[in-house]
């Protein structure tokens, strides 16, 4: 949800913590007078000295090259447009080709244009030049263009705080894995003395709400990055969403995805990523620019005092009625201790109950095992329940879908197996001490706290509010109250749960749905403190005959039964595709150059229901309720014709080798395989070798130029073989894919092994 207003108590902490506060009272003038000038502004006028319709034709302009893919023709226009646009302006500017890749290849480049500042801290604005093969028109990232653009021609030649680099990336989205080449390339070669930021925009459109990422791979942005973000955002007026929840899951590593941001993180820079998808209804292009160039002049004016060299990583950061509250390491840390320390002194007031809770805990210790085992046992069965549905729905990721509905089967299973068991499981001689369920609780969670402190401190926070109402379940007397203190004390947790299933945090889901060991193992010690304090809270409440207990147990059983199968059946009939969202299917078709034979491969997700592939001379294959299928067919056209032209001299061959063919290749793979002595002496392109030296693959970039030539040069004598695969994408003439509500992704490959030994030159 969009976030308006100021938040003060981020800049509060800010303030308190950073170097850059000294100046914090200059920069508030300059922005309380930029405030002025915004509100004064007349109708017609802009606070944008590049004219809009220019920044308007570069948007349309931008949304006709789709798609914009890595090194093909939309990405080679996009970069010819901007380098035209910054000649018209006087704008220097570097371009350069990606050729500082570890094990890869690829025919895009980078431009980067370099604007210095008085301070020589620099702010770097990442731009993604192509875009991702599931971009659709209207959605392809085209906004983040135009802006980089307008960003360049509004700052070049202006006098500012610090300096501003915008970088445009090609070959962002590289492959099927969407590998952050130009990123990669950037990064090996960049090697700064001045301190640097990074902002990436990976806007799919103009959004309704912005979402700051400000994580990575088992790393987050620091505090003052995110405080300034957050500040500039508001002050601009944009809609923003920034998640707490989500910020843990970086630090756990366990993102479904990697983030864009997270290349720049990893290399120690300060970054974040401004993201969004394009708003289903339409918004106003002009206003929504005008408010984005306030947010980035606030921006640099938040940061006019240079960047901060602390990176405060353990931070928190909360939506309160509305209104955003932060919290910083050293203020955490302060709260943390006094949540802490004040229960310890407990003992020192309650001398003879705190050695009696002692005692009660060393004779009854035993049971806090059997209570986890109970607990972990029924979970597990619960897990397994879940992976039986997902075998006979034959949908294996159908939770990603219905998660929640997911875990109420699981919990619901585990449940029902405890009201089941509960008269067996009290015949166990668990202890009659009260205090025993409250103090082992309370020296639970006081455990957890510290493990977590010393993997991060800033998980612990709904630990640590857990611990403080425990505490207070332990003192008050009122029946009323305790009741009152265990929900409460529950509260974070549950919004941590409800979080992480609203934000679709995929891996987190899983190990918390299906896996066996951990994932219950995590739950069980989650589960047992408060379980521990409900056995507490029933020796206040006078029992029922026993009798009535059973009828309790049994409706309770029931209920929560009821509940389960209802889930069940919901998952067995759920379906989540439809013409708005359809079902992905995969058509792989293998071609071997040899035997000219075609295996076709069709995946899907889920059980496809009806599907046809019509060949060109009037064959069909039909698949039908399956999530796979294999074909097999006859194929005689070759699909990459291979010229090759051999020179030897001395001790030496040269291949010339050209690859050509009516249709344009998604990528070219060439591997050369030799003899134990096999030597490469020149080749254009990157290569590896393998283990034992006797095989050597080249890479070559997507979408390669056809037709390609392949210059190389051996010890002679040493190269046998020569492997091509080639991949295409369809849609094809020769074959058609019909169903309704399916998004086929069609692609063939075709290999072909070519004997190099056997050649003689002319």
């Amino acid at each position: 949800m969009g976030k308006q207003g100021h938040i003060g108590s981020s800049l509060l902490t800010i303030e308190i913590n950073f170097p850059y506060a000294t100046s914090q009272m200059k920069r508030s003038l300059s922005t309380i007078v930029f405030l002025l000038l915004l509100a004064y502004t007349l109708p017609g006028q802009s606070i944008i000295r590049t004219p809009m319709g220019e920044i308007l034709n570069d948007l349309t302009y931008f949304n006709s090259l789709y798609p914009r893919l890595e090194g093909a023709k939309g990405e080679n226009a996009a970069f010819f447009y901007i380098e035209s646009v910054l000649d018209d302006n006087r704008i220097d500017y570097t371009r350069n080709p990606l050729t500082h890749l570890h094990n890869a290849h690829s025919f895009s480049s980078s431009l980067l244009v370099e604007i210095p500042g008085e301070k020589p801290d620099t702010l770097n604005i990442l731009v993604p030049v192509d875009q991702s093969r599931s971009s659709t028109p209207g959605a392809d990232g085209s906004i983040n263009l135009a802006l980089g653009l307008a960003l360049t021609r509004e700052f070049y030649n202006r006098e500012l705080p610090i300096g501003l680099r915008i970088i445009f990336l090609g070959a962002e989205f590289s492959g099927e894995k969407e590998v952050q080449l130009g990123s990669e390339n950037f990064l090996s070669d960049f090697f700064p003395e001045e301190p640097q930021a990074f902002l990436y925009l990976d806007l799919k459109g103009i959004p309704d709400e912005i979402l700051i990422q400000a994580g990575g791979e088992g790393i987050v942005a620091p505090y003052w990055l995110v405080g300034r973000t957050i500040a500039s955002l508001e002050g601009s007026g944009l809609a923003y969403h920034f998640e707490n929840n989500e910020n843990q899951i970086h630090r756990l590593g366990m993102w479904h995805s990697p983030t864009r941001i997270n290349p720049y993180l990893q290399a120690g820079y300060p970054g974040i990523t401004l993201q969004g998808e394009a708003a289903p209804e339409a918004k106003n292009t002009i206003r929504w620019i005008t408010s984005f160039f306030s947010f980035f002049f606030f921006f640099m004016e938040e940061n006019s005092g240079g960047f901060s060299q602390v990176w405060d990583r353990h931070y928190l950061y909360f939506d309160v009625l509305g209104a955003p509250f932060s919290i910083g390491e050293g203020e955490y840390i302060t709260f943390l201790l006094g949540v802490i320390i004040l229960p310890l002194g407990y003992p020192f007031f309650r001398t003879r109950r705190f050695q009696r809770y002692l005692r009660t805990i060393r004779r009854n210790i035993w049971a806090i095992p059997v209570l986890l085992s109970l607990i972990f046992l029924f979970l597990l069965i619960g897990t397994y329940a879940l992976k039986g549905l997902l075998i006979v729905r034959d949908f294996p990721t159908i939770w990603q879908y219905t998660p929640f509905t997911a875990f109420l089967i699981k919990s619901g299973v585990a449940m029902v197996l405890f009201f089941l068991l509960f008269g067996l499981l009290r015949r166990l001689p668990f202890s009659h001490s009260s205090s025993f369920y409250t103090s082992s609780a309370l020296l639970f969670f006081m455990f957890s706290i510290m493990i977590l402190t010393s993997l991060d401190i800033s998980m612990t926070a709904p630990l640590l509010w857990a611990f403080g109402f425990s505490f207070l379940f332990s003192i008050v007397p009122s029946r009323l109250i305790k009741t009152l203190m265990l929900v409460l004390s529950t509260v974070p947790v549950l919004l941590v749960f409800h979080n992480v299933f609203a934000e679709q945090a995929t891996r987190v889901i899983e190990y918390l749905l299906l896996s066996p060991l951990w994932g219950n193992l995590f739950l069980s010690l989650l589960i047992l403190p408060y379980l521990l304090m409900l056995i507490r809270l029933d020796f206040l409440f006078r029992h029922p005959s026993m009798s009535t207990q059973k009828r309790i147990l049994i409706n309770a059983g029931i209920i929560t039964l009821s509940i389960s199968f209802i889930s069940f059946l919901y998952i067995l009939g759920y379906d989540p595709y439809s013409g708005s969202s359809p079902q992905p299917v995969r058509v792989t078709e293998k071609i071997s150059a040899e035997s000219m034979l075609r295996v076709t491969s069709v995946s899907s997700p889920a059980p496809i229901r009806s599907l046809l592939l019509f060949e060109e001379d009037g064959s069909q294959d039909l698949v039908f309720n399956t999530r796979k299928a294999v074909f097999e067919s006859s194929y005689d056209t070759p699909l990459l014709t291979t010229s090759i032209n051999l020179e030897r001299f001395l001790d030496r061959d040269r291949f010339r080798i050209s690859f050509s063919s009516e249709k344009q290749p998604d990528s070219l793979e060439i591997t050369f395989h030799g003899t134990d002595d096999f030597l490469i002496y020149d080749i254009q392109y990157p290569y590896t070798l393998s283990d034992d030296g006797t095989r050597a693959r080249v890479y070559i970039g997507r979408n390669p130029p056809v037709p390609l030539e392949l210059d190389t040069i051996f010890l002679a004598g040493t190269v046998r073989t020569m492997r091509v695969r080639a991949v295409f994408s369809g849609p094809f003439e020769d074959r058609r894919v019909m169903g309704s509500d399916y998004s086929v992704h069609h692609t063939r490959e075709y290999s072909e092994d070519i004997n190099l030994f056997e050649l003689t030159p002319p």
